[in-house]
């Protein structure tokens, strides 16, 4: 999938949905104002699927609310990062607001087969 392309069109962050089975997040979907990126485990290799035309079989989905901090920025940035043995297993989104200095960046990895998420800050030395 080509990330620049929908960095361009996405518009800014409104909701994140979460699909989780015993506490474990498996898939994740961040809703911008144009379009939708979803992020989901690949069962059998552990790898990260990025995606924006796809469909859990699954039902619904909960909010995450821990995320609420960056609904209303722009998606900027993102970096696929892959592990030693090749696969593709996190993805990095930098977000920003015209109206504020400092950028937030969110890290989503794969951590034994469910989605783990971080928000990173920077730290001026």
């Amino acid at each position: 999938m080509d990330l620049l392309n929908f960095i361009e069109d996405a518009g800014v962050l409104t909701d994140v949905r979460v699909w989780t089975d015993d506490g474990d997040v498996h898939a994740l979907t961040l809703q911008f104002v144009q379009q939708s990126l979803h992020l989901f485990v690949e069962q059998d290799t552990d790898e990260l699927v990025v995606s924006t035309s796809f469909v859990l079989n699954q039902q619904c989905t909960q909010p995450l609310t821990a995320l609420q901090e960056v609904y209303g920025y722009f998606l900027i940035r993102t970096w696929l990062m892959h592990n030693h043995k090749g696969y593709q297993d996190a993805l990095q989104l930098e977000f920003y607001h015209p109206d504020k200095s400092q950028t937030h960046f969110v890290q989503i990895y794969v951590e034994a087969s469910s989605l783990t998420l971080f928000r990173l800050q920077k730290i001026d030395v």
